[in-house]
């Protein structure tokens, strides 16, 4: 079957912009019709919004109505984000809105369009604020088949999304039993309701160091292999973020750096970026490696405190405000290595803190176990949007195609 093919302009029955009420004005907001913005987008169904407005700022066009089952498009700063309003609304002047003609399904096109997101940039202009205007979003190129096929593709594409969010899920699930085995075992780190033994931080490690500044340790230093040198890019929230690698040569290491050597199991602490205070434990796929500025290692004395508890306690919420008054800085906000050493922590019994950290080892191979699942579950759903909508689109065969061939035995 050969789809049609066709401007996006041609298929709509409405193309309408968002616009802001004005804000002095307060009888136009918080009504009973959703006011979406970018932030709003988040998954395919738009379905909450943290804003509303009322019948009065429609009905005096100070905003437009969008109808049920609109495509709606993040057209100025983030192009090509889409979402669908299945009732009644309005967005800000950020967003365009689609009604697409009888002959063509909603939930198809939304699909066609996340793999358009590029075409979408490349339509707007290239001013310091994109802008994706309605004249340029009409003269997209997309294609379909009959509405049948249509249906159906988006029906397939809806159980790999539903996949991908039950994963996605499953990871927050395991985030918020985290968080909560955390607070049932030591209680809040700001309140200390449990009383336990208060200490600075730097009293309780072996070795807390922060990175070279300075010549030591410069980017032309980089090279492909090596040793490994963590930066604040890799400290995640409990996590080690394995990307924007960089290495520095074995010679470097040893003539220059070795006092800042960091091994596996250490905890490396960032004190500056978002958020201001964050820890994750180095994985013992990196063996050996060194802390960059601003990166502090940790390594606790084994017979007061673990590494899992520690990690875990620098994340807390109740921590980063124990730490609030020692931020410092205006565009670069930090906190030094001197002031964290003096932060005052809760030291709970080291049986208690092996318990928990036995079971973040537990949950954490279950999170890894559901990470894989959702990585592989979107490269699934990205291959089906490959398959239906890209450029070497597999042409379609009878009423009612099945995913593409690789895809069959999973649906």
């Amino acid at each position: 079957m050969r789809w049609k093919k066709a401007r996006l302009g041609d298929i709509c029955t409405k193309v309408v912009t968002g616009k802001t009420p004005p804000t002095s004005v307060t009888e136009y907001f918080d009504g009973s019709i959703k006011w979406i913005t970018p932030s709003d987008f988040d998954k395919k169904e738009l379905v909450f919004s943290n804003r509303s407005i009322t019948q009065k700022a429609i009905d005096e066009n100070k905003a437009p109505l969008f109808p049920p089952n609109s495509i709606l498009i993040n057209c100025i700063g983030n192009i090509g984000k889409v979402g669908i309003l299945r009732t009644i609304g309005s967005s800000n002047q950020q967003i365009t809105a689609i009604k697409l003609a009888g002959e063509v399904d909603v939930d198809f096109f939304y699909y066609q369009l996340l793999l358009k997101k590029d075409q979408l940039i490349n339509l707007g202009n290239n001013s310091v604020v994109p802008i994706l205007n309605s004249t340029s979003l009409k003269r997209l190129e997309v294609s379909f088949p009959d509405l049948p096929t249509q249906q159906h593709i988006a029906a397939v594409l809806d159980k790999a999304d539903a996949l991908c969010q039950q994963n996605q899920q499953l990871l927050t699930y395991y985030d918020e039993l985290l968080q909560g085995t955390f607070i049932e075992l030591f209680g809040d780190p700001v309140t200390n309701e449990k009383g336990w033994e208060v200490k600075k931080l730097g009293e309780v490690a072996a070795k807390f160091k922060d990175g070279p500044f300075g010549s030591n340790l410069k980017t032309e230093h980089y090279q492909e292999i090596g040793i490994r040198v963590i930066r604040l890019g890799n400290i995640g929230v409990g996590e080690f973020l394995n990307e924007k690698e960089a290495y520095i040569s074995q010679e470097h290491f040893e003539n220059v750096l070795s006092k800042y050597k960091c091994v596996a199991g250490d905890v490396i602490i960032g004190t500056m970026g978002e958020p201001n205070l964050r820890a994750c434990i180095l994985p013992k796929e990196i063996e050996i490696a060194v802390n960059k500025a601003d990166c502090i290692q940790f390594r606790p004395k084994a017979k007061e405190v673990n590494t899992i508890y520690i990690s875990a306690l620098l994340n807390q919420p109740g921590t980063l405000i124990l730490a609030g008054n020692m931020m410092h800085g205006q565009t670069r906000v930090r906190i030094s290595m001197g002031q964290l050493k003096d932060l005052l922590i809760p030291i709970p019994p080291l049986a208690l803190q092996n318990q928990f950290a036995e079971i973040v080892e537990r949950i954490e191979a279950q999170k890894a176990q559901a990470q894989a699942s959702l990585t592989e579950s979107e490269a699934l759903f990205e291959g089906l949007l490959e398959g239906y909508f890209g450029e070497n689109q597999i042409e379609m065969k009878g009423s009612n195609p099945g995913p593409p061939t690789s895809q069959l035995r999973l649906f």
